[in-house]
């Protein structure tokens, strides 16, 4: 049986892009070694937050953000929202975190995690 984890992915550079290549390229074996699937129901990059309960298909994102494509031409963008407001009632059971970070305030990855610690999703 195959237990099915809805992931937020924040930040869809060189890191977010591959772990979009690993879930295309070994989705299936992590399914069948681990019984773990990953729905990723929750992304952002600088130009905003996108959010698909039925998820996005991981191949079809990273061609579009290898194109040029920004977060904020998706279905479900939510215009406005930071990742962590948007975090507040996506439904995400892991939070995967790549964004650039200030190393002064830990911004906006530090919000990010915050917010889907306090809903009890791991991050």
């Amino acid at each position: 049986m195959t237990k099915t984890i809805d992931a937020a992915l924040i930040g869809l550079g060189n890191v977010g892009r591959s772990f979009l290549t690993i879930l295309e390229t070994k989705g299936e074996r992590i399914a069948a070694e681990y019984g773990l699937a990953f729905r990723l129901t929750c992304v952002a990059d600088s130009s905003g937050v996108a959010v698909q309960p039925a998820g996005f298909d991981p191949v079809t994102l990273r061609r579009h953000k290898e194109s040029g494509g920004r977060v904020s031409a998706l279905d479900g963008y939510l215009p406005g929202l930071t990742p962590a407001e948007a975090l507040a009632d996506a439904p995400v059971d892991l939070l995967l975190e790549a964004s650039p970070v200030n190393l002064q305030t830990g911004e906006p990855g530090l919000s990010a995690v915050r917010a889907a610690l306090s809903r009890g999703a791991a991050a």
